[in-house]
């Protein structure tokens, strides 16, 4: 343990390192959250909103859903 994790950690470094640099010779972005999909959980840092946040929105997006259609049932 005591070499195999800052050996580890300094591969990673490398990697990341070697990575970024060849994105900015094909002129990409180096930001990793600009490679994801906007609506992942993995959302670009400039758009914080924390996970309970987001299962909030979603909560109530399907209860509003339910609702709606809980009405539809009762109209018929």
């Amino acid at each position: 343990m005591l070499i195999g994790v800052p050996v580890f950690a300094v591969i990673i470094a490398l990697i990341k390192e070697l990575v970024e640099e060849r994105l900015r010779i094909k002129e990409l972005p180096v930001e990793t959250a600009n490679y994801y999909p906007r609506n992942s959980f993995a959302e670009a840092p400039r758009v914080r909103t924390t996970l309970f946040e987001r299962l909030h929105k979603n909560t109530k997006k399907i209860l509003i859903k339910l609702s709606k259609k809980e009405k539809e049932d009762n109209n018929k």
